[in-house]
Parts: structure tokens; sequence; C-alpha cells
């Protein structure tokens, strides 16, 4: 069975290997033990945690992911297991040569399933009229997404899901801090997914940042997002967004690899999703067709179609 879980370290403690169990042992002796072929993702919250360099090890083995978290327990670094698949150099050198055409027609279809899923949290909130804004851009988006229909989206949706928000602020509102975790969580995980298909992070399909070494994740998170936007909408319900997340609050945002999106008329968790978003892309380099890339959707009316009808992107 695929890796499920998503383990959160929230207390001081010492993290060990001992029969490809993970080994939780508290300060005051409490053992934990945890299969490691379930674990998907390892969050360490906690500064006080140590570990062994075994359990390094066996995690890059078993392909888990682990995040640490900075002193505001938002996820900062990502140790990810590197080179696993069988044919990497043939992954990454076709990814190397990546036409323009074929990153902007994938890049297309990243932005519409996006905006179509931002359309289906609106409608489950009740912003039925936002909802239908949104739907109608959706086919509006040209390759590469020229005519900017992600950022005019952005601007009806972020003012038609929360009340008196901005999406950046300084860290003052929850909300955002909320949303910033869950993206951090969704993108260590297409992190450990994208080097798993034997693809190089770096190397994105719309960005390109010099300094940034997860370009690609960053571009294959975008259909993602509107999942914790739903999650975090939900959470701040009965609350504003004046106090700190709380940790239970977090350890529930934590769990978002295990929700439920559609990939292709199935239903999928988000953390089996990252894994075959990451596979489809390698297919789709290798055969030079961007309809080959499978995105999460969201909502039963939501199914996968092709957006681009081609016999390839060269």
């Amino acid at each position: 069975m695929a890796a499920w879980r998503t383990v959160v370290i929230a207390t001081s403690c010492h993290l060990r290997v001992r029969d490809r169990q993970l080994v939780i042992e508290s300060r005051e002796g409490e053992r934990t033990q945890l299969p490691l072929a379930d674990i998907g993702v390892v969050i360490v919250e906690n500064p006080q945690v140590t570990l062994s360099a075994a359990l390094l090890s066996a995690l890059a083995q078993e392909g888990t992911a682990l995040m640490s978290c900075d002193s505001s327990h938002l996820p900062d670094g990502v140790f990810a297991p590197f080179g696993t698949h069988s044919r990497h150099t043939r992954a990454a050198r076709v990814q190397a040569v990546w036409s323009e055409p074929f990153k902007k027609r994938c890049w297309q279809k990243i932005v519409r399933a996006k905006v179509s899923s931002q359309a289906e949290v609106l409608r489950r909130v009740g912003a039925e009229d936002a909802a239908r804004r949104l739907e109608n851009l959706v086919g509006k988006v040209t390759s590469g997404d020229t005519t900017g229909v992600e950022a005019q989206a952005a601007q009806v949706y972020w003012r038609s899901l929360f009340v008196n928000f901005k999406r950046w602020d300084g860290g003052l509102d929850a909300r955002n801090g909320g949303l910033n975790y869950g993206y951090a969580v969704l993108r260590g995980a297409l992190g450990r997914a994208i080097a798993g298909a034997g693809l190089i992070p770096a190397f994105g399909l719309h960005h390109a940042g010099e300094l940034n070494s997860f370009n690609l994740a960053d571009d294959l998170i975008e259909p993602f997002r509107p999942f914790v936007d739903l999650l975090v909408w939900g959470l701040f319900l009965e609350r504003t967004g004046d106090d700190p997340l709380t940790r239970e609050e977090r350890m529930r945002i934590a769990q978002i690899l295990g929700e439920s999106c559609i990939m292709t008329e199935r239903y999928e968790t988000l953390l089996s999703a990252t894994q075959i978003i990451a596979r489809s892309l390698v297919s789709a380099g290798e055969q030079k067709e961007s309809r080959r890339l499978i995105l999460p959707w969201m909502g039963e009316d939501d199914v996968q179609g092709e957006v681009y009808e081609a016999d390839g992107d060269v």
C-alpha cells in the first residue's frame, strides 16, 4: 500500500529507526512506533527534536519527505530522496530540452485547473456570482497565460473568499499564516514527488527564479492551492484572523495531504496526486504532449478534460 500518513512532531523528543519503524521517544520515556512504509511526510515543528542519521537514510529509502519548521512553525526546509527513479537520467535529459511551446501549454492547463477549482471553492462557500465570473475566465486562459487571467481571477477570488483580507499583510493575519502553512506542506510533498519521478526541481515550466531550487514545485502547486484555501476558510468561520494559529489548527492543516481530489475521474488523496502529476509530467515531456499532464480537480462536475488537442507541443 502506498504511503498515506502525515506525521507532525510538535513536542520535544528523539526520532530513530528500528525494524523499518519510525520510533518516537519522548523525554519522559514514552515510545510510539509507526511503519515507515505508511508515512509520506514527517513535519518537525519543535526545535528540540533530535534524530539519527540512520533515520534520515531510512526515510530516503522509503521516499519519505522530512520537513523542518521555523520559529513560527512554518515549514522552511525539506529533506527529500533524490535519484530514486529508475530512469532518473533519462527524465532529467528530457526535462532539460522541454520546448517553450510545451511549457506554455502545460502552464495554460495548470492555470485553467487552478481557476476552475477556485470557482468551485467560491461555490461551496456561497459566493455564486463570483464563482460564475471565475468559470467564465477559465476558457480565456491562453498558452502561457499571456493575458494574465490567473491574476484577474485572484482579485475576484480573495475578496470573495474572505472578509477584510489581504493576501500579503506581513504575517499580521492568521488566515495568511494558515494558507502559508498549508502551501508549504504541499510544496514539500511536491518536491518529494518531483525528485521521485526523476525530475529536477529547479527547472520549471513557468517559474524560473535563479535562486529558487523548487521552481517546478512552485508551478505544479497552483491547482493544489484551492484545497488549502477551502480548509483554512472553514477553520476561520467562527473566529477572526487576529490571534495566531493554534497547535490544533496547525495539526488540522498539516493533514491536507489526506484530502481527496479528482484525477482523471478517480478520487485520490492529495499526497497520491502529487506523485501522479509528477509522473504524468514525465510522460508528457517524453511524448511532447501537454495533454498528458494530469492535474487535480475539485468537485464532481470538474472531471478532467483536454484543454489543447494537438499531435504534440514541439
